[in-house]
């Protein structure tokens, strides 16, 4: 254990006497009033252990009991910030008495319970355990246990009542405290200690000022005595001459170096991890599919996580334009200047790697003008990022059910929409290879452009249909009142089940009505 200044083993080696640590007739180190140290911080605190009291009973007849105290030197007080004052026992009132400024001081609390039923570990509340604050400038001190009725009705479970002070967050009460407290003697605790009785302002011109070089005066908390401090850019021991000490070019640039050693290691463990992620979301076959001679006409771009950041201004929240069942999407600014929607999946299914890794390559091969072109994906973040072009006018959803929209759709604008949308679905259906069942035809999925052109949006459900099959056997995915009933009961999936929902959005077109509607019987 470390003796600094003030403190000292031998005479000359320390202040005064208050400070003189003993180590010659113990087995641990003390100062006087046999007050044992386990450690000295410079920022005046000591560690230390102090007796419990208690009070044991056997057949109402008292037949142990401790009542420590502890006549603590000059300015060494019981710490108010690092210690309470603890009650243990079921039929217990105890008492913590000493001086404040030296004036009579006392406090205390009660711990009474019947049975352990109702005690909760962790919780000092009264209920096999009290505790309360040590008031600021406390100092010798007295503990006192106390039992109401000699623990008659709880000796079978509890015949002892305890009450120590304990440093902070060291005793956390169990209903077995109960029990083991008996067993054991001290607990830590800590004193605040201070130089001499003035304040700053009374001492820094006198010749008994001890604070050194590049060190600062600050009162004690009591007001009673002061500490010396380094000042900032400084360490070291603020008591001696000398003691404190400029950090120095070389601590700087080891700051430096170990800063610049921190943030190469971490961006290694970033790129390891993008790697890792772009792998395990199938970015190098993605990679060679993109570079087979059939996919020539394919344009998706593989994008960077930093790509996509700068695009979302990290994926700020004034920028989402939309929340679904698959993610989330933002708007986002390309660096050549192209207005972009990102959508942020919520998760992806490592087994279906290879067939998200298909659609992609799939999708980006469409050009219909009336399905939204998918621009690219970003692989390098633990759910792949999809990148569409952006649809500036909202959902056809808006256009038949928000007020405020319906008088600009007319019914040649509506027919024109049904229309542009057929003719999405069979391209998907049809002409697209292979071909592709959308899942999830809905009016919110039917984006339209500044010329209220409709554009089928959101594959995030989509399946791509073998050559060789009419169907898929599926989990049933979709939305409620435009999923199809026979898909839903059988999960099996064709391109009829996208015409049954495209019937809905048609029935919406024409009646003004919700697919589904809770306002009616």
């Amino acid at each position: 254990m470390k003796i600094p200044y003030p403190f000292g083993l031998r005479e000359g080696c320390y202040l005064d006497h208050n400070f003189f640590v003993n180590c010659t007739n113990s087995s641990e180190p003390f100062i006087p009033e046999d007050i044992i140290v386990k450690n000295i911080s410079l920022h005046g605190q000591i560690d230390t252990l102090m007796y419990i009291a208690h009070d044991c009973y056997k057949k109402g007849a008292m037949v142990a009991s401790n009542n420590p105290w502890l006549n603590s030197p000059l300015n060494f007080t019981v710490s108010s910030t690092q210690n309470k004052f603890v009650v243990v026992g079921c039929d217990t009132h105890a008492y913590l008495l000493g001086y404040q400024q030296n004036e009579r001081y006392a406090t205390g609390c009660a711990s009474v319970c019947e049975s352990t039923r109702f005690m909760v570990n962790g919780s000092c509340t009264g209920v096999g355990c009290c505790e309360v604050d040590i008031p600021i400038g406390f100092k010798n001190v007295t503990m006192e246990s106390h039992s109401f009725q000699n623990h008659t009705m709880v000796e079978n479970f509890n015949p002892c009542g305890y009450a120590f002070i304990s440093k902070q967050d060291t005793f956390n009460f169990s209903i077995d405290s109960l029990r083991t407290l008996r067993d054991q003697q001290m607990m830590p605790m800590v004193l605040d200690w201070a130089i001499g009785n003035e304040t700053c302002n009374d001492i820094e011109n006198k010749s008994n000022y001890i604070c050194g070089d590049n060190s600062s005066c600050q009162n004690s908390e009591d007001r009673s005595g002061y500490r010396c401090k380094c000042k900032d850019g400084y360490d070291g021991n603020p008591y001696l001459p000398t003691g404190c000490q400029g950090v120095g070019i070389s601590f700087i640039v080891m700051l430096v170096c170990s800063s610049w050693l921190y943030l190469m290691v971490k961006q290694r463990k970033l790129i390891k991890l993008r790697q890792r992620f772009f792998e395990q979301n199938g970015g190098l076959i993605l990679q060679q599919k993109l570079s087979k001679p059939e996919n020539s006409t394919a344009t998706a771009k593989i994008f960077t996580t930093e790509e996509l950041k700068k695009a979302t201004n990290n994926y700020d929240e004034t920028l989402i334009i939309g929340r679904g069942g698959f993610g989330t999407v933002y708007k986002g600014l390309l660096p050549d200047n192209r207005i972009v929607a990102i959508k942020k999946s919520k998760t992806v299914d490592e087994s279906q790697i290879e067939q998200f890794i298909n659609e992609v390559v799939v999708l980006s091969q469409i050009n219909h003008r009336n399905v939204v072109k998918l621009l690219g994906c970003c692989l390098e973040t633990q759910v792949p990022l999809l990148v569409y072009e952006f649809i500036p006018n909202g959902t056809l959803f808006e256009y038949i059910h928000h007020k405020n929209k319906v008088s600009t759709v007319s019914w040649e604008i509506r027919l024109r929409i049904a229309a542009e949308t057929a003719e999405a679905l069979s391209y998907l259906h049809f002409a697209a290879s292979p071909p592709i069942i959308h899942r999830d035809v809905k009016s919110s999925n039917i984006l339209l452009d500044s010329t209220h052109t409709a554009k089928v949006s959101d594959f995030g459900a989509s399946r791509l249909v073998p050559l060789d099959q009419t169907q898929l056997a599926t989990m049933v995915q979709g939305t409620l009142g435009y999923l199809d009933p026979e898909y839903m009961q059988t999960s099996q999936l064709t391109e009829k089940s996208d015409v049954y929902s495209f019937r809905v959005v048609l029935v919406e077109l024409l009646t003004g009505e919700k697919a589904l509607s809770f306002d009616k019987p």
